[in-house]
């Protein structure tokens, strides 16, 4: 008996006795063995957190930190597809999943929820449901992708310890012809064989669309900061830190524009630079035709995540 007076019901009755839709994670529609949704999501994530993007046994990694919170969501199993793979440590602001599930929740409740259950190391920033019986995938509708790399020049060896996480810090200077040039040896169609970790693939012709480096004005990191950013049609396995290495050496100046070229012609990978730490490097955006994030495009819905109460400042 109870303290007013009542007998307590067993857990196994109380729950033959719940009305239906009393949990939150029922609240939901199953659609039954007809209609499939598809659901797009943009996430971001800190790599510094996993063991890489694709999922693996014994360790956590982002794709089965996401698999796991969205099952528990959708109370069945999910499997997510993604637009590329990240190696341990590297970042992602751009990433873009989707799955395939025969349960129809709404977006803000996707994301909203999802969010809650992953703290701060991983979060969804965007989403989207396309048409019953879409055939878009992440990684095979892809015609660009693009990352963004950081590297802090001028810098004491007591930086690292603060910023070492997040970029790649130097006590060097870079010279910006140097790097510029550097940069451009790049550009266009070209075997990667050297640029690359040493992996059986059909090819390894790529074609960089956009490779440029550029200082960032700010006033706050001890030291310089700069941007590099990559776009191309696809990438091979370990493709952009191994470029961001030669491009900054040859900012230091240990290589030359000319040096830089002949590593690429050579395709041969004992003559690439030691590929650059992957702490520096973010998987920025994906782009697509159409795209499955707007609605006069391809997606039936959109929903961007509400900021975070860490993000609102108020003036």
């Amino acid at each position: 008996m109870d303290k007013f007076g009542k007998r307590p019901v067993h857990p196994w009755l109380r729950r033959l006795v719940q009305p239906p839709h009393s949990s939150g994670a029922r609240r939901f529609a199953r659609l039954g063995p007809g209609p499939v949704v598809k659901y797009v999501l943009k996430i971001s994530y800190d790599g510094e957190s996993f063991n890489g993007f694709q999922r693996q046994p014994n360790v956590v990694t982002v794709q089965g930190r996401l698999e796991q919170a969205l099952s528990k969501l959708f109370c069945e199993s999910i499997e997510l597809v993604a637009a590329g793979r990240t190696d341990t440590g590297v970042h992602g602001i751009g990433q873009v999943i989707a799955f395939d599930s025969q349960v129809d929740r709404p977006l803000k409740g996707v994301v909203e929820g999802v969010n809650g259950r992953l703290g701060d190391s991983i979060s969804i920033s965007e989403a989207a449901l396309l048409p019953d019986g879409s055939l878009f995938h992440p990684r095979f509708a892809a015609q660009a992708r693009t990352y963004h790399y950081l590297v802090l020049s001028d810098c004491h060896a007591s930086a690292h310890s603060l910023w070492g996480r997040r970029m790649w810090c130097l006590r060097d200077s870079l010279e910006h012809s140097r790097i510029s040039q550097a940069c451009e040896v790049f550009l266009g169609e070209h075997d990667f064989t050297t640029f690359t970790s040493r992996c059986d693939m059909p090819s390894y012709t790529r074609t960089v669309l956009d490779f440029s480096a550029r200082p960032a004005e700010q006033d706050f990191l001890p030291g310089k900061l700069w941007r590099i950013e990559v776009r191309a049609n696809a990438f091979l396995r370990k493709m952009v830190r191994l470029m961001v290495a030669a491009v900054v050496e040859s900012g230091i100046g240990l290589l030359s524009p000319d040096d830089v070229r002949k590593k690429l012609k050579a395709l041969d990978p004992d003559t690439a630079p030691h590929p650059a730490p992957p702490s520096g490097l973010y998987f920025a955006d994906v782009q697509y035709e159409p795209d499955p994030f707007s609605t006069a495009q391809l997606a039936l819905q959109t929903y961007r995540a509400r900021p975070r109460r860490g993000f609102i400042f108020k003036g």
